[in-house]
């Protein structure tokens, strides 16, 4: 059974970029959960399963390497939530991970500054100075015989 996700009544308000993605980029697919729940589990489709066309939005590279495990060879990546014992819980849960694989896309990637590989002199003076300092504090936790002459 494949609904689109916006012509759902359960969930009037989406999040502003769920909400602009568009309708035949995602379906949603329900079905039995598995676990607890006695007999409700055995009659009700509360499982939730997105699967999210990522082949024409503009961050999909992006995506496709953070989420490997969930992205398919074609394409779509593909979440589901099956915590809850409500179908309801499950979708807004489904719709809570979209949108924070959607916001971890758009967050710039933090660029690293390069250290420079040539180590100055006074840096090498400094090092060398702190060496022999620690050098001669351990020195002095030697035992020495002079001491007991």
């Amino acid at each position: 059974m494949l609904r689109p996700l916006l012509t759902s009544p359960l969930l009037p308000h989406f999040p502003r970029s769920i909400s602009s993605l568009p309708p035949s980029s995602y379906t949603l697919t329900f079905s039995r959960s598995q676990g607890s729940g006695g007999q409700n589990v055995n009659k009700l489709n509360t499982r939730v399963t997105l699967k999210l066309d990522l082949s024409g939005l503009p961050y999909a590279s992006r995506i496709k390497e953070e989420e490997k495990g969930r992205v398919s060879k074609d394409d779509f990546l593909q979440l589901t939530s099956q915590v809850h014992r409500t179908q309801y819980a499950n979708k807004k849960d489904v719709l809570e991970k979209l949108q924070g694989i959607l916001d971890r896309a758009r967050e710039p990637v933090k660029v690293r500054k390069e250290r420079g590989d040539v180590i100055t002199r006074e840096g090498k003076g400094r090092r060398r100075k702190e060496k022999s300092i620690r050098k001669g504090r351990k020195e002095n936790r030697r035992f020495n015989n002079k001491d007991y002459d």
